[in-house]
This record gives structure tokens, C-alpha cells and sequence, in this order.
């Protein structure tokens, strides 16, 4: 105990000068975490993964067309962003991915959206992405604090736009009826709207009807589910059973569910049946799924999970598949970045032990 102290002392003292700080004030500045982490330091490049400065969050599947279209919203055109939501057919994930992007611009700056209207006012693209861009100038006005660090302005704002919802997205479906994008909106703002099951139910039955399989809808579904919401764990996890039996490349939803329900589950991966449930998740992503888009969220989860069950050669394999990204549920934690290198590390550490 003592040789670690005085270790202790020297490895930070060193570290507080490199950083420009007294000893002192990088002790307060810093959690008791990172102090352990200085003393028993991991390399991960031994261990085969990417360097700690290459981390990154942006996506190893780069959309050009979408960066192109994206510049052009930010740069007031609206014509690419028309003609990559055309291009996107009925690929429906990509389309609800494509919309929740230009939502996100347009609840910024709404210059692009406001001028494709004004020249197309029955394109229902364009009412789709002003149906998503109220859910997310809705969630901007609320913030992210908790509710008693959040002002009544904040509240009546939120509660003023979300409203509007409903309305404008009801307007869409009737431009593309065949299209379950503006179902895939009002799945999202239930949770703001506050929906009853039933009336949530009614919406789902709407969606899955023009897409049974939709990737985006069914987990935006789960979080209606889960306890934080409007369910509660028996409720989301059968959610994502029957998601899961019906549509194999739903299976990643039962992993979505278990990290909702660890933080209060600590043996979540000794219920029998579970751990079968990370041994068909590596096999899929081991095959053609491994090649999809979404093939890194699905990573991300597999691996924590692998970590949670304390099966560290197994997660990190999945991190040298990861590599350098650094998104999926590593965002659950705060900074995702710092989050991905702490469980890296600790990842490193247990195969190590």
C-alpha cells in the first residue's frame, strides 16, 4: 500500500506538471478513475487495437451523397436534398435516416426548407423532414437537464411545438400514403407527446404495416417501451422478443434492451437463454450484416454486453472490429469518446489479468 502511494505521487505529480498544473489542482480536476488509470497504464495498440488519438465519431460508412446534400441544406439548397430523398426509394431506414438529418439542420436553420416549399408545396419530402424538424426543435427548447433543472419557459416551449407534430405529420402520410416515414416521426415524438399505449399501439399498427421490419422505427419503439418512459422491462423486452422472432435482423434489439435494464439488472446475463443471445449476435455480425451500415452501433452493443458478461477475449474482438469509432452506446455514457477508451482499456486490462 505504501510503494503505490508514493508511486501514486510521482506518476501524478509528473502528470500535473506535463499538464501546467500544481499537484493539488489536478487532484481536484481530475475523477478518481483517471487517477487509478495513471497508475496501471494499458497500451491498447499492443493489444491490437487503433490508437487512442485516432478515435474518432465519425462513421467508417461515409454517405458522399448525403455529405453533398448536407452542405447544400446548410448552404440554403434544397434540390439535392430533394433528389437524395428521391434516389433513396423505398429503402425506408435510410429514407427516416436521411429525413432525421435535414430535420436536425432545419430546426437550426430553416432557410433551405423554408424556399423548397414555398416552390413545391405538395412534395411530401419536404413535409416530412418539417414534421421531424418540430420534434427536434422541440427537444433543443427542452434541453437535455432534468426536469427541476429545466425552466418553465423551456416546458411551455417544448410543449408548444411538440404539439404540432401530429398535425404536420399527418399532412405528410397524406402527400405518401404508401410511405411509413411520417409514422417513423410520430413514433419518435410519442414519448414528448405523452401517448397512451393504445393510441401508441394505434400509430405502430400504421407503421408496420408499410414496413414491417423498419429498423429505425423498432428501436425508436423500444425506448417508448422501457421503464424510463412509458413501460417498464417485462414490457420492452417483449417488445424485443417478438421484433427479434419475427425479423432475425431485428435480433440486436434484445441487446438494446438488456443495456436499458443493466444499470438496475446486475445479472442480467445469468438469466439462461441470454448469453445465447451475444453467441447469435457475434454470428450475424460475423456474416452479411457485418457489412451494413448500422454494422458498428450493433458492435458497439454486442461489445459492452460481451464486457458486462465479463467475456473480455470475446469483446475484444469485437473492438478490433470496431476500430476507431467511437459512436453506438459508448453516447449513453456522456462524452462517447472518453467512454470508448475507458472500457478499452478496461477491456485490455481484464484479458491482461
Amino acid at each position: 500500500m505504501v510503494l503505490t502511494q508514493i508511486k501514486g505521487f510521482f506518476v501524478w505529480r509528473r502528470e500535473a506538471k506535463r499538464r501546467g498544473m500544481g499537484l493539488m489542482e489536478f487532484m481536484d480536476s481530475v475523477s478518481s478513475k483517471e487517477l487509478a488509470e495513471l497508475l496501471d497504464p494499458v497500451d491498447p495498440v499492443r493489444w491490437g487495437l487503433v490508437p487512442d488519438d485516432q478515435v474518432t465519431l465519425e462513421s467508417p460508412f461515409r454517405d458522399q451523397d448525403l455529405e453533398t446534400a448536407t452542405a447544400a441544406a446548410h448552404a440554403g439548397d434544397w434540390r439535392p436534398v430533394a433528389d437524395l430523398l428521391h434516389r433513396a426509394g423505398q429503402d425506408w431506414d435510410r429514407r427516416a435516416g436521411y429525413v432525421a438529418v435535414f430535420g436536425r439542420i432545419a430546426a437550426g436553420d430553416d432557410a433551405f426548407l423554408r424556399d423548397w416549399r414555398s416552390a413545391r408545396p405538395q412534395d411530401p419530402g419536404a413535409a416530412m423532414i418539417y414534421a421531424e424538424s418540430l420534434v427536434q426543435l422541440a427537444w433543443q427548447i427542452r434541453g437535455g437537464r432534468t426536469a427541476g433543472e429545466t425552466s418553465d419557459e423551456q416546458f411551455e416551449g417544448f410543449h408548444r411545438v411538440i404539439q404540432q407534430v401530429e398535425p404536420a405529420a399527418l399532412a405528410a402520410s397524406q402527400l405518401a400514403p404508401h410511405d411509413p416515414t411520417p409514422w417513423f416521426t410520430l413514433i419518435t415524438a410519442a414519448r414528448g407527446l405523452g401517448y397512451e399505449h393504445d393510441r401508441f399501439r394505434a400509430l405502430w399498427q400504421e407503421l408496420i404495416q408499410r414496413a414491417p421490419a423498419h429498423r429505425r422505427a423498432h428501436e425508436s419503439a423500444l425506448q417508448y417501451w422501457c421503464r424510463k418512459w412509458y413501460g417498464s422491462d417485462e414490457e420492452m423486452f417483449a417488445f424485443a422478443e417478438a421484433a427479434a422472432s419475427a425479423h432475425p435482423q431485428l435480433h440486436h434489439l434484445r441487446l438494446q434492451a438488456a443495456v436499458e435494464s443493466q444499470a438496475e439488472d446486475k445479472v442480467i446475463w445469468r438469466v439462461a437463454g441470454r448469453a445465447q443471445w451475444l453467441d447469435t449476435e457475434r454470428e450475424l455480425l460475423a456474416g452479411p450484416d457485418g457489412a451494413r451500415p448500422d454494422a458498428p452501433v450493433r458492435r458497439s452493443y454486442l461489445a459492452y454486453c460481451l464486457m458486462a458478461a465479463k467475456r473480455w477475449p470475446e469483446a475484444l474482438e469485437q473492438l478490433r472490429l470496431i476500430g476507431p469509432y467511437a459512436g453506438g452506446v459508448w453516447a449513453r455514457f456522456g462524452d462517447p469518446v472518453e467512454a470508448f477508451l475507458h472500457h478499452r482499456k478496461a477491456t485490455c486490462r481484464n484479458v491482461r489479468i
